[in-house]
C-alpha cells in the first residue's frame, strides 16, 4: 500500500496510524463490495477517534 510505503516507513505516520488507516480502508472495501458485510456500532465507535487523529494530521501536514 502506497500509504504504509511513503508515510508509515518514512514516519510521517507512527505503525498504529497505519494500521488503523489499513483496517478502515478494508472496512469499506467491504462496506462497497460485499453485500453480506455490515459495519455494526461495536466494530466502527472505536475506529472514529483514530480516524480523527490520522484526518487532523493530514490537515496538518497539507497546510504545510
Amino acid at each position: 500500500m502506497l500509504f504504509g510505503q511513503f508515510y508509515v516507513i518514512t514516519k510521517v505516520f507512527s505503525t498504529e496510524q497505519g494500521k488503523c488507516y489499513s483496517q478502515l480502508q478494508t472496512m469499506r472495501e467491504k462496506a462497497d463490495y460485499n453485500c453480506n458485510w455490515t459495519a455494526t456500532r461495536d466494530l466502527v465507535k472505536p475506529m472514529i477517534e483514530r480516524a480523527q487523529e490520522i484526518i487532523d494530521k493530514i490537515k496538518i501536514l497539507v497546510e504545510l
